[in-house]
């Protein structure tokens, strides 16, 4: 079992530590508009995804991802057949289970979610996987604890994607790995942009407040670090298109190593 520092309670299969008020406020807010946009889903629903049923109303979308998660899935298998995973904001827990499913790999489900959380442990046990409510920022976790991480639909909710990186690229061992997947990565040029309709957005779902929790990152942010493209939109994209009919994801998978005295 992968080492956690002491100081939770457990609840429902999830280890708790204590939570930042900003944090808890941030949860309640999020659960809010997931449950606006039917992203909170019926245990049966989450058990079967990335595979979604016809009558999910997000069905396309989890379409769409399939092709990358796959992807990772296999890069995961042949890198990492024993390693330790980190997923930081895994929500309802279907990836980490998917990406540990049928592998020898331990991996830790991390969210600040608590009714998601208890889902996942409801849904797919703790067999592989050990869900945690926590702020990564204020948690001791042991350097050099994960050979993967992995960051899906997540880097959006962190203010500062190299603070966020700093802070986790020291958890990985020397050959470890961290993956952003899912995700919107700006020019600085289509920012503001991008901004704009996220408000509007939240606006029209009745969530302002998200507004100033949804967050918008630059590739100028990855300066610094030795990164690469798992999978870049584009050509690639359209030759997908073209050889199976369905349309994969438009966010790119980002790999990042723990060595980051090198840019890209």
């Amino acid at each position: 079992m992968i080492a956690l520092p002491e100081g939770y309670t457990e609840t429902k299969g999830v280890l708790r530590y204590p939570l930042p008020a900003h944090l808890e406020a941030g949860s309640k807010a999020y659960v809010g508009l997931r449950q606006r946009e039917h992203r909170l889903y019926s245990d049966d629903e989450v058990a079967r995804l990335p595979l979604a049923s016809s009558g999910n109303p997000n069905r396309k979308e989890f379409q769409q991802r399939l092709h990358g998660l796959y992807r990772l899935q296999h890069f995961l298998n042949r890198n990492y057949p024993k390693g330790r995973m980190l997923e930081l904001g895994c929500g309802n827990g279907w990836l980490a289970s998917f990406l540990t499913e049928g592998s020898m790999r331990e991996a830790v489900g991390m969210d600040i979610n608590l009714p998601e959380l208890e889902q996942a442990a409801r849904v797919f046990g703790p067999e592989h996987v050990t869900w945690v409510q926590a702020d990564i920022f204020s948690l001791a976790v042991s350097p050099a604890s994960f050979d993967t991480i992995v960051l899906a639909s997540a880097i959006q909710y962190f203010p500062d994607l190299k603070g966020l990186l700093n802070r986790l690229l020291p958890l990985l061992t020397t050959e470890g790995t961290l993956h952003i997947i899912d995700s919107p990565i700006y020019a600085p040029s289509l920012v503001e942009a991008a901004q704009n309709r996220s408000r509007e957005y939240f606006q029209w779902m009745k969530a302002p407040e998200m507004a100033y929790r949804y967050f918008h990152h630059t590739f100028e942010a990855l300066n610094g670090y030795r990164w690469s493209y798992g999978y870049r939109p584009g050509l690639l994209q359209r030759l997908v298109i073209r050889a199976t009919g369905y349309r994969p994801s438009p966010f790119p998978w980002i790999i990042v190593t723990r060595e980051s005295a090198y840019g890209h």
